[in-house]
């Protein structure tokens, strides 16, 4: 499964973060911006835009260089898979105990949100035109396959 386990990890460096990106950025048309958009757990809740999110602008600067502008925000809970019933779903479960640290810590750092960053630009190039990217960034996966998830 891509992700967060069925019924959550119990380690803070197991949390996987759920992102949509944005090749370009469309509010302000403002060039050489990426956005990137997260949180804890499953990309649900940054898709439909039911919690609290972090935000990344990258900005290209000259040559290969990235900046980072973050917004950090805390984020009390994440979205995970749940077993309901006989059936799977996604659930609302607290940032707590183990995994209270979660709440005010960044889900991203700037060498992460820039390699995402980068995955979107060349997405975008693809396709030539700006895309929005739902994808999952799994510490857990980088360290054994080196990827980044793509999800839609």
């Amino acid at each position: 499964m891509i992700g967060e386990p069925i019924g959550g990890v119990k380690q803070v460096r197991d949390v996987p973060v759920g992102c949509v990106v944005y090749s370009a950025e469309s509010e302000g048309q403002t060039k050489n911006v990426v956005v990137v958009q997260g949180a804890w757990g499953h990309p649900e809740i940054v898709v439909n835009n039911e919690g609290f999110i972090d935000t990344f602008f990258v900005r290209k600067t000259d040559g290969a260089e990235r900046s980072v502008t973050p917004v950090v925000v805390n984020k009390p809970y994440r979205v995970v898979p749940m077993k309901i019933g006989e059936s799977f779903g996604l659930q609302m479960m607290a940032n707590k105990g183990k995994l209270a640290a979660l709440v005010e810590m960044p889900i991203l750092n700037n060498e992460e949100a820039v390699c995402i960053a980068r995955v979107a630009e060349e997405i975008g190039r693809h396709y030539n035109e700006p895309m929005d990217i739902e994808l999952v960034y799994d510490r857990r996966a980088m360290r054994e396959e080196g990827n980044i998830l793509l999800v839609e």
